[in-house]
């Protein structure tokens, strides 16, 4: 059975690709190019470590950007072995945050049946904050007080930046909000990453159980993570090391949400002990347009070379 299904995972594989899914201990950076076949290596990956390595599937977090993407990903491991994957953690960032919040949110003092409000809820509660605080929300524009309030809970430094009379506006809303919040037992979407943090941070042994826990870490589309998802990762990869991450700085879309191209910088100043895998073989394009591509993105600053071709 075993020998079936090694040659399952691997028949469709080219060689670099085969060798991101066999290294299996340790900190391991694939610099994915576009279309070079990486949620392929993910979900092999995935599959290899629970059917061949033995890894039970609920000691392995994989942690992808859309919930799409994160069920595709199941879907895929599910054709690729027959084992159970029960308990597998295949999930975006805030998924995961909401779980483990779900497990020990009571240590920041909130209730486990807390309730997450979506955006419309956070300008609705900021509105009514505002009034209550006999500001005129037609000055105060409520929406981009929230997406401030929201940038401020992730960097402090975002209420002390602001000018005068604005910065005395945005600190009142801002404790306004956070202790409303707080006291109707609900978080937000920010507060799936800031709460985590903050539980490891502050709960030394909550975080330890969770970095027993996840044995091997895998991170899809790592160009795009934020500075707490980068901190959140870092703290639970600690214990086993065992980091696989995927990324293409040369692929980077979520600037505006916050997401810092260096993070892959800090993953190698932080794993120094990391191996380096190129995917740059496209399974997308023809030739003709990735030369065009490459000529482009070549001008890219502090950029991990890698010439995509294509077959």
């Amino acid at each position: 059975m075993g020998d079936i299904m090694a040659s399952k995972l691997f028949d469709k594989l080219n060689l670099q690709q085969a060798e991101a899914v066999r290294i299996v201990s340790g900190p391991v950076m694939a610099v994915a190019g576009a279309g070079s076949g990486k949620t392929r290596v993910l979900t092999n990956r995935v599959a290899y470590l629970i059917d061949e390595v033995g890894i039970p599937a609920n000691r392995i977090l994989a942690i992808t950007f859309t919930n799409r993407a994160a069920e595709e990903m199941k879907s895929r491991v599910f054709k690729l072995i027959q084992l159970p994957l029960k308990g597998i953690w295949i999930s975006t960032f805030h998924a995961m945050g909401a779980k483990i919040l779900r497990n020990d949110i009571h240590h920041l003092g909130y209730e486990n049946n807390f309730q997450i409000i979506d955006d419309d809820d956070t300008v609705i509660i900021t509105k009514n904050i505002l009034k209550d605080l006999n500001y005129d929300p037609k000055q105060y524009n409520p929406k981009a007080l929230s997406n401030l309030v929201e940038a401020a809970k992730a960097d402090p430094i975002v209420l002390e930046i602001q000018t005068q009379p604005f910065k005395k506006v945005l600190g009142e809303v801002f404790e306004e909000y956070q202790s409303f919040l707080k006291k109707n037992n609900l978080v937000d979407f920010q507060d799936l990453l800031v709460l985590i943090l903050r539980l490891f941070r502050e709960f030394p042994e909550v975080l330890k159980k969770y970095q027993n826990w996840f044995e091997y870490i895998l991170v899809d589309e790592f160009q795009d993570t934020n500075d707490l998802q980068y901190d959140i990762v870092h703290l639970l990869a600690q214990k086993h090391k065992n980091l696989f991450i995927v990324g293409d700085e040369d692929q980077s879309i979520y600037a505006f949400r916050g997401a810092n191209i260096q993070n892959i910088r800090k993953f190698m100043r932080d794993f120094p002990d990391y191996h380096k895998i190129i995917l740059n073989q496209n399974y997308r394009s023809k030739k003709t347009i990735l030369d065009a591509a490459n000529a482009v993105i070549k001008h890219n600053r502090n950029r991990i070379p890698k010439d995509l071709f294509s077959e």
